[in-house]
């Protein structure tokens, strides 16, 4: 089809004519996270009952076997074989069934299976489909360079291969996935893959892709390369030469490439990205809790605000040890970034405001900020706090400050946090206020009606979350350790958080507390409890 998405759209509505019919049924993994699909068992039997008559069909998947089927089980009428899932260690150096008509072959999850005779695909001239994945494969017979009809090679998970024979003759490969191989090479041969559509070299120890062989690619729809080694880079102009391109992962060498691969998108259909742009980056995009998609990770970079340009559509961002930019509305000035929802910032030395005024737009739509050793950072919001349109920070959900040493106070209480649902604190020598004070009394209320954990930890300096009162009905837990110099909590029982389950703190800290009312303790006396409990961030 024309496009890898076309493709997907028609194999769901498959999937779902098939399970209406009771064909088939939607399963939930070990996990309780993806949502699979399998035959039902009678249905199976059923369909390998049917298939078998002609014996056209040979499937023996999970049957525990140890050997190979033995030769009477390999007809030259046989079209696809199945034996994946089972526990065949070896196949016999004179093996080399004469199956003319095999389009398909499955092996995978042969954990044990070291070793294939080298002759052993010699007479499968039309083999479309071998999976030979999850095996203990160290070397591939050659003979697999002789199939010219093969459009898929999967290889994945074979931890012991460190080599593929030349594919020069496989000009009609589609598929090549040598995810989490051993693989140190570039397949000989590379180049003339003039069909191939999707290509998966998530392999740690590949460290070089010749300059000139991804653009002669130029059929491909999704190339993965995050996980080779440090010193794996692609080209931005190598990127920009693949116009059919729905999908990428992988490594750039600096901000330059960056910006060739954001122009080269900017006319095309959407495109799905995952990049990390520099030197290898100290967090690791596997890491990443969220999924909110399109990430770009920038490490080590000189990021000035009249060069960087990003993806309109980029919806996590993260810089570490990142210099050239003193907040993050610079980073923004050439890029609108809309749809932006995760933000983290560690180590970038320049930066001395996370936001000012004016607010650029990604402000309004991201919903996780992390800001980590940010050594020069002194305010969250410069400007004057009228100027804070009320749009400002309303999606915020998730808010986490560690190791911001010179910062002194985060909020105006203008700002509109409705959503702010977790805010944690910790390691900030000279915070003294988390919303500072603009002459406001102990009378004064402000709303964070989807607050629902509440963390400071090792803040000396900090005297005052709020001089007035929180009214935070979904608040669950507040933790507070280190942090001698507070002596109010901003709750109070005429708005008693509904949701409260603990107030985690050291007993000496809470017997020195001080209450606005005098029977204020003894009724958050319930609540309170002296474990830790970890974070959410």
């Amino acid at each position: 089809m024309k496009s890898r998405q076309a493709e997907f759209d028609k194999g769901h509505a498959t999937l779902n004519k098939l399970e209406k019919a009771c064909l088939s049924e939607c399963v939930m993994d070990n996990y309780g996270n993806d949502k699979r699909v399998k035959m039902h068992d009678l249905i199976r039997d059923m369909v390998l009952y049917v298939t078998s008559i002609g014996s056209h069909v040979m499937v023996k998947a999970g049957m525990h076997l140890r050997e190979i089927p033995n030769k009477k089980y390999w007809t030259e009428d046989l079209e696809m074989v199945s034996l994946m899932y089972n526990s065949i260690s070896e196949i016999p150096a004179d093996t080399s069934p004469m199956c003319p008509r095999l389009s398909t072959l499955l092996l995978s999850s042969n954990h044990c299976l070291r070793r294939i005779p080298d002759t052993y695909f010699m007479h499968m001239g039309i083999l479309q489909v071998l999976d030979l994945s999850d095996t203990s494969i160290e070397v591939l017979p050659n003979s697999i360079s002789e199939l010219e009809k093969l459009t898929v090679l999967l290889l994945r998970g074979c931890r012991r291969l460190r080599s593929v024979p030349p594919l020069t003759r496989l000009v009609a490969l589609k598929w090549l996935d040598l995810c989490d191989t051993r693989v140190k090479e570039i397949p000989q041969g590379m180049e003339m893959l003039i069909n191939l559509t999707y290509l998966n070299l998530y392999t740690p120890d590949l460290e070089f892709f010749p300059f000139g062989i991804l653009p002669k690619l130029r059929n491909l729809q999704v190339l993965i390369t995050y996980g080779a080694s440090k010193t794996f880079m692609i080209k931005g102009q190598e990127l920009a030469a693949l116009t059919k391109l729905e999908c990428v992962s992988g490594q750039l060498c600096d901000v330059h490439d960056m910006n060739i691969f954001t122009f080269s998108i900017q006319d095309r259909g959407p495109v799905a990205y995952c990049l990390r742009v520099g030197e290898y980056p100290c967090t690791r995009i596997e890491e990443e809790k969220e999924s909110f998609g399109n990430l770009v990770i920038l490490s080590r970079c000189i990021v000035r605000e009249d060069e960087l340009v990003l993806p309109n559509d980029i919806q996590v961002l993260e810089l570490h040890d990142c210099q050239g930019f003193a907040s993050i509305c610079e980073i923004f000035s050439r890029n609108c970034a809309t749809s932006l929802k995760s933000c983290r910032m560690s180590g970038c030395g320049d930066m001395e405001c996370a936001f000012q005024s004016p607010l650029s737009s990604p402000s309004e739509s991201l919903e996780l900020l992390v800001l980590r050793n940010l050594e020069n950072l002194l305010v969250f919001y410069e400007g004057p706090a009228a100027t804070v349109p009320d749009s400002t920070f309303t999606n915020l959900k998730r808010l986490a400050i560690h190791e911001c040493r010179k910062i002194k106070k985060l909020f105006t209480p203008n700002m509109q946090l409705h959503r702010l649902e977790d805010l944690e604190v910790s390691y900030c020598d000279q915070i003294e206020e988390i919303i500072e004070e603009h002459s406001i009394n102990r009378d004064s209320v402000i709303n964070f009606p989807m607050l629902r954990s509440l963390t400071l930890r090792r803040l000396p300096n900090l005297k005052t979350i709020f001089m007035g009162v929180i009214h935070c009905d979904s608040l669950q837990v507040c933790q507070v350790f280190g942090c001698p110099k507070l002596k109010r909590l901003p709750f109070s029982l005429l708005l008693l958080p509904k949701s409260l389950e603990r107030i985690c703190a050291t007993r000496e800290w809470w017997e020195s507390l001080e209450w606005d009312q005098p029977n204020a303790q003894t009724a958050f006396q319930h609540f309170f409890g002296t474990d830790l409990r970890c974070s959410n961030f």
